[in-house]
């Protein structure tokens, strides 16, 4: 019997940490307010950085950063095409 509830309560767990997301109002690594948002792998990933843990990250991996722009309110937009701000990447 305590197994079985045992192995629900792990399961209840485990569901919900899956379905955990970051939270855009911080960056993806501390809990600082996120300054730079990314997208990377082919424009498939986004994600938001405080920008010393942006420079961490980049360089984990090679990490093919396409896009970057600043987070102006403190809040990582929901899509990356709803941040307005300038391509810090584009070279005109």
């Amino acid at each position: 019997m305590f197994s079985r509830t045992l192995q629900y309560v792990r399961n209840q767990v485990e569901a919900r940490l899956l379905c955990a997301r970051h939270s855009r109002s911080k960056c993806m690594m501390c809990d600082k307010a996120p300054e730079l948002e990314v997208l990377w792998a082919d424009g498939r990933g986004h994600a938001w950085f405080c920008k010393d843990h942006l420079d961490e990250w980049s360089n984990e991996e090679e990490r093919e950063i396409v896009s970057m722009k600043k987070v102006v309110d403190g809040k990582a937009a929901e899509k990356m095409a709803d941040n307005k701000n300038p391509n810090l990447m584009r070279k005109d």
